[in-house]
């Protein structure tokens, strides 16, 4: 399910753009998990949209199911879906409009919808609930094979690729038995839906390592000086990375990220 996702492009810079979200991260990645005999492969279950609901907007999420439809229900040639305007700062208030809807919960031109979107994101969200649950049931360690990923998707907005925040949503399964979370995010980007979705949050712990915002994507969020809001201040840690920055510099803000975790005591550790 996860691979019929085939964006045939997104919009950068007003022009049309190869994503970099394709179909092999798949399969090459399957291929080393076989070729090293790691363990074995399991399909997912379909969770439905509950654990869904536990972390992102209702409305976000019939967006998500009925919006390709919506355009496409009675064009003569099927197009994706893209936003063309965006709400500026202290002026979110969703319209009824389909149009208005596009740019209110999609951050950039990066994600588009098409026919199969919903139904590999949701597939996805799947892949990191069944993971959480084999780790709560019998197993120390799990791996979920989650394509879109999700990182950059909050409660009521996706961007960035993503869709649905799979780390989240796998965080949110574990918490329902009590269990403290940490989630340690170093992909190149820093993780601004996660970000969000737990900044006010006490059981789960963030903590990002990536490139400056100030130079690149998400460059809204993502800062060295966000450590939480209310009861979850001191809960989430960025440590943005400078261009050029060097394996020495990098390990050594590695460790001390690692240093904050470990105080955190997690029972628990998603890392994305």
């Amino acid at each position: 399910m996860q691979r019929n996702h085939r964006p045939a492009y997104v919009v950068k810079q007003g022009e049309r753009s190869a994503s970099f979200d394709v179909t092999e991260r798949v399969d090459s990645i399957l291929f080393a998990i076989n070729e090293q005999e790691l363990g074995s492969v399991i399909a997912p279950d379909d969770a439905g949209l509950e654990p869904i609901r536990t972390i992102h907007d209702t409305g976000m999420i019939e967006y998500l199911m009925t919006t390709y439809e919506r355009q496409n229900v009675e064009a003569e040639v099927s197009t994706p879906v893209f936003p063309t305007f965006f709400p500026p700062s202290g002026q979110r208030r969703r319209p009824g409009c389909f149009e208005g809807q596009k740019g209110f919960y999609c951050t950039n031109t990066g994600v588009l919808i098409e026919e199969h979107t919903w139904k590999a994101a949701s597939a996805s969200a799947h892949c990191a609930i069944a993971g959480a649950r084999v780790l709560q049931s019998r197993e120390s360690h799990v791996y979920a094979l989650c394509r879109p990923p999700g990182h950059h998707a909050g409660p009521d907005f996706f961007g960035g690729y993503c869709y649905l925040n799979n780390a989240a949503i796998a965080a949110q399964v574990l918490r329902e038995n009590g269990e403290r979370v940490a989630i340690l995010d170093i992909d190149y980007h820093h993780g601004n839906g996660t970000q969000a979705i737990f900044y006010a949050e006490t059981a789960v712990w963030y903590g990002s390592l990536y490139i400056d915002p100030g130079t690149d994507y998400p460059f809204f969020a993502g800062y060295a000086d966000e450590v939480g809001i209310g009861a979850g201040e001191g809960t989430n840690w960025n440590v943005p990375l400078s261009p050029g920055t060097d394996q020495c510099r990098y390990l050594s803000d590695l460790e001390t990220l690692l240093v904050r975790l470990t105080a955190f005591n997690p029972h628990c550790l998603s890392w994305v």
